[in-house]
């Protein structure tokens, strides 16, 4: 009989055994008590938590998925925590989860639990109290043997509501045999769900029966065919016959001297009258219960929720098993631990009143590696945003960093290792920064410069914020400055990320000219001709350090362009993926930046060829020259060239993004809120005009014809301009004077 014909037989015989259904008496709901497991015959597994068990004592695979779940379970503490996440260890439930029992410490308490409820669908554990009343002990009980008296109160009569429990004893040599009473505060009764039955759980494993049933009669019958030596049968040929007697003495000479394993390739003496020996082969489908045995396997691996790898059968390769271990972690491990954690909060909140509010029982991951590794992503914004002036306590409610209210709220001190050294570091580079563009060479130039930014500053046109853009985002700079802005604030967080792009790209600016100027005029500079000193400083006006910043003023921009114009949209309702907006406004910062680096290293030439020749006309001192040259190198020209590009790169993201959610027809000009504003941004401000409409033909004649026929879509209006443009969703016919 081949295997896939006695496994239609076993299923069919085990189909016509149907167990008979069980009475339960209203009061006293208990689980079928079935028989053990006690044959290798396939009908033998027997439904039930006895049942189960038996697999699980003889089933290697039930047994190394359940094992292997319950040992990463029972490594983790388990604790109460308050309202802030805080452990309370001293909290006489804390100390009644971390006790165990005297005969079990805890991890052998959480192990018969896990198994429980895998076997049996439901891990109860019943509180022993001492002599005042206060838990002293947990101890686990087989789902079997516990029994559920119900509340049959009228008012009750139709919800599963628990009187209290009966605990049947094992059968323990010299143990008593009276059942225990035990009322429903001190047994905790944690269960799987059971859609047919809201009393009692319904264990996992028994989706697995017919697998189950399958795989032993599998194995059963593997172990005869190995028996017959792994080998095909064969028929002895007599041509001539021979006697009922013989066949009999023959066959069974052969089964004693040539079957089994021990007589593989044993040569056969052919009998009298018996001329040759003929084998058969055997069919293929004889071996397919090798591929049930592995699919069986498979089947065991998914109902666990345990992968290949950790069951010891997959690719095991370190990038397979550390895949495998993260996801175990979260679909499985994690999600058993939390079932876990609510049903003994649910219990001690509800059945007995241990736990005060805000308080719940909380497994401890900080030792699980892979789980760790979410909350990075999260540090890490933590500290750029943190770079940029947002406290650090705001950023832990608004990231859910879990790690608590700070003294202060704007330094970590020493809460978390890893974020204070980061925030060290980017602290130290940021006051590095300031050192080092507060220094002096000596020329004058630096004082100077410093002088205009400190009478900047009292007059209120510098932001607070030390944006130092150290790796950090446009959209996360802007989202920081949205979690900390004050409604009250006039300045809103658009305009205050423009200025801080602006004074960033000045200080770049500013720097990079003054490296530049430093070493613009030879120590010989007064015997030189005319021309051999233009060309000699010429020759050192372009420098790659002042391209790129000029690069990055505009780049950075433009993408905060496409930001702005992405938050006013979504506030309209409108959203879209802004990805390709951001690589076209890329595109076009790197073709506008090389124009704008061309122009202004031939108007810094064109000025200093000017200087230069001045100076060698009236024959002035050195002296005279360098101070000449200083406002091509100064901070007032990086903070016009820092303004300017600013705007229009920011202008150009925006309208960018306008003309890709193909909603937008119209945009409005908005000043700047300051006392800066011109006559041209005066008469600007609130007018409108179409996507591809010119901002320029919405002025006054008067100020048009100062223009002398310049055009302008968006801001700038003019040098140092600092406006913007807002959006319109609706139609709008032409610009408004």
């Amino acid at each position: 009989m081949g295997f896939l014909t006695g496994v239609r037989r076993q299923k069919q015989a085990w189909g016509n055994k149907a167990p008979k259904p069980t009475q339960e008496t209203p009061d006293l709901l208990a689980r079928q008590r079935v028989s053990g497991y006690g044959g290798t015959q396939a009908a033998d597994v027997q439904d039930g938590y006895a049942g189960y068990a038996a697999v699980y004592r003889s089933y290697t695979w039930v047994r190394r998925a359940i094992d292997v779940t319950a040992n990463n379970v029972v490594s983790l503490p388990v604790r109460v925590v308050d309202a802030n996440d805080k452990p309370l260890d001293n909290h006489p439930v804390s100390l009644l989860l971390a006790r165990g029992n005297d005969q079990m410490t805890p991890a052998t308490i959480w192990q018969h639990w896990l198994t429980n409820m895998y076997l049996g669908g439901e891990g109860p554990l019943e509180i022993v109290d001492d002599l005042r009343g206060n838990p002293l002990w947990l101890w686990p009980r087989r789902p079997d043997l516990v029994l559920i008296r119900a509340d049959v109160t009228p008012e009750r009569a139709n919800y599963p509501t628990v009187a209290g429990y009966v605990v049947m004893p094992e059968q323990a040599p010299g143990a008593s045999t009276a059942p225990i009473d035990v009322p429903p505060g001190n047994m905790i009764f944690d269960k799987f769900l059971n859609p047919l039955n809201t009393w009692r759980g319904l264990a996992p494993i028994t989706a697995l029966r017919a697998s189950i049933i399958i795989d032993v009669f599998a194995q059963a019958w593997a172990k005869s065919f190995l028996q017959r030596g792994a080998r095909p049968d064969y028929a002895l040929v007599a041509p001539q016959g021979i006697t009922q007697t013989e066949k009999e003495r023959i066959l069974s000479e052969l089964m004693f001297s040539y079957s089994g394993a021990e007589n593989w390739h044993k040569p056969i003496v052919l009998e009298e009258g018996i001329t040759d020996i003929k084998t058969f082969s055997f069919p293929p489908s004889d071996m397919e219960w090798v591929e049930q045995r592995q699919f069986t396997q498979n089947e065991v691996g998914a109902l666990f929720g345990v992968p290949d790898e950790i069951m010891g059968y997959g690719k095991d390769t370190y990038e397979n098993f550390q895949t495998a271990l993260q996801v175990f972690w979260t679909l499985t491990l994690r999600p058993l631990c939390e079932h876990r954690d609510q049903a003994l909060t649910h219990h001690f909140t509800t059945k007995r009143s241990l736990l005060a509010p805000g308080e719940r029982v909380a497994t401890d991951y900080t030792g699980v590696g892979v789980l760790q590794e979410d909350k990075a992503p999260k540090v890490d914004m933590a500290v750029k945003l943190w770079s940029i002036g947002v406290p650090f306590n705001q950023l832990d409610a608004q990231l859910g960093l879990g790690i608590g209210p700070i003294e202060g709220g704007e330094f970590p001190n020493g809460t978390d290792p890893a974020i204070a050294q980061a925030m060290a570091a980017l602290a130290a580079q940021g006051a590095q920064d300031g050192q080092g563009g507060a220094q002096d060479d000596g020329d004058g130039l630096d004082a100077e410069n410093a002088q205009e930014d400190e009478q900047e500053a009292q007059q209120g046109g510098k932001t607070a914020l030390p944006f130092r853009w150290n790796g950090i985002t446009i959209p996360d700079a802007y989202k920081a400055l949205q979690l900390i802005h004050d409604p009250g604030d006039e300045n809103t967080p658009e305009e205050v990320l423009l200025r801080a792009l602006e004074e960033s790209a000045q200080r770049e600016i500013a720097r990079e000219l003054r490296r530049i100027y430093r070493d613009l005029l030879p120590p010989n500079a007064e015997s030189m001709t005319l021309y051999e000193l233009q060309t000699y400083i010429e020759q050192r006006i372009g420098s790659q350090a002042l391209n790129d910043a000029i690069d990055a003023t505009v780049r950075r921009a433009a993408d905060a362009g496409v930001t702005i114009a992405a938050d006013q949209l979504a506030t309209m309702g409108v959203g879209f993926d802004y990805t390709m907006v951001h690589t076209a406004a890329r595109d076009w910062a790197r073709a506008y930046s090389a124009e704008l680096i061309k122009g202004v290293n031939d108007t810094t030439k064109a000025a200093v060829r000017e200087s230069v020749a001045r100076w060698y006309d009236n024959g002035e001192h050195l002296d005279a020259l360098t101070k000449d040259l200083a406002p091509t190198f100064g901070n007032t020209r990086a903070r016009m060239i820092a303004q300017t590009e600013t705007t229009k790169a920011a202008a150009r993201g925006t309208l960018a993004s306008y003309e890709a959610s193909g909603v937008v027809t119209a945009m409005v000009w908005l000043t700047a809120a300051d006392e800066k504003r011109c006559g041209y941004c005066k008469d600007l401000d609130g007018k409108t005009v179409s996507l591809s409409g010119n901002f320029s033909d919405v002025l006054s004649p008067e100020l048009r014809a100062k223009l002398k026929n310049r055009t302008f879509q968006t801001p700038p209006a003019h040098v140092s301009c600092r406006c913007r443009i807002g959006a319109q969703v609706i139609e709008i016919g032409g610009g408004n004077g």
